[in-house]
C-alpha cells in the first residue's frame, strides 16, 4: 500500500510535490514492475484530486480539477498507477480518501485554520478498515471514494480539541496563515 510521501501543510513548495509524490510513485511501480510479484499496488490518493466539489459528492467519474500543486501532484500520481495497469497489467487499485485523523497526529496536519473550511474526517482505524477492505475485496483497476459521513467546520473541531483536555480555547489555540491554496470543501460519494 502506497500512502503519501509529502503532504500539503508540512510544506508547499510545488517542486517538493512532484519530487516526492510523483517521481516516489513512478519508482515504486517501476520497483513493482521488476520485483514481479507484487500481488497488488494500493494507491491511496486523496479527495483533493477533485478540486473544490462546489456542494456535490464526487464520484470516480467526476472531472479531476485539482485546485493547488499538491493536489495536482496526487493526480498525476494517479495517472501513473493507471498508466501502469494499462500498459503492465499491474494489479493497481486507487484510493480517494477524505482526511483521517488519530493518535499520533502531527498537530498542524488535523485542522486548516481557516474556520469557514469544512471538511470531512474519519477516524484512522475507520481509514484502516476502509483500507483493508479495498486491499483484500477490490477490484483491480478501480478507484474507491472513502468518504466520511461527518462534515464540520474546523473551527468547531478545533474548539472542541481544548475543552476535552480541560483547557481553555483562547489560551489553546494559535491563530496563524492558512495554506495560500487549500479548498474550502472536498466531498465524495463513499458509496462503492
Amino acid at each position: 500500500m502506497h500512502t503519501v510521501l509529502s503532504t500539503l501543510g508540512i510544506t508547499i513548495d510545488p517542486f517538493t510535490f512532484t519530487h516526492n509524490n510523483v517521481i516516489g510513485t513512478h519508482i515504486l511501480l517501476d520497483a513493482a514492475l521488476s520485483y514481479g510479484k507484487i500481488a497488488r499496488f494500493v494507491h491511496v490518493s486523496t479527495d483533493q484530486t477533485y478540486g473544490e466539489t462546489d456542494g456535490v459528492f464526487a464520484t470516480k467519474s467526476h472531472p479531476l480539477g485539482p485546485t493547488n500543486p499538491y493536489s495536482a501532484s496526487k493526480a498525476a500520481t494517479e495517472m501513473y498507477v493507471n498508466a501502469y495497469y494499462k500498459s503492465f497489467d499491474i494489479s493497481a487499485i486507487i484510493v480517494r480518501s477524505n482526511k483521517a485523523y488519530g493518535p499520533c497526529q502531527y498537530p498542524k496536519k488535523i485542522i486548516s485554520v481557516l474556520e469557514k473550511n469544512t471538511r470531512r474526517y474519519r477516524y484512522a482505524s475507520d481509514a484502516a478498515d476502509a483500507f483493508d477492505t479495498v486491499l483484500h475485496r477490490g477490484f483491480e483497476g478501480e478507484i474507491y471514494d472513502i468518504d466520511s459521513a461527518y462534515e464540520v467546520d474546523n473551527l468547531s473541531v478545533a474548539s472542541k480539541v481544548p475543552v476535552h483536555f480541560g483547557r481553555d480555547f483562547d489560551s489553546s489555540i494559535d491563530w496563524v496563515s492558512d495554506c495560500p491554496f487549500n479548498d474550502s470543501k472536498n466531498r465524495v460519494n463513499g458509496t462503492k
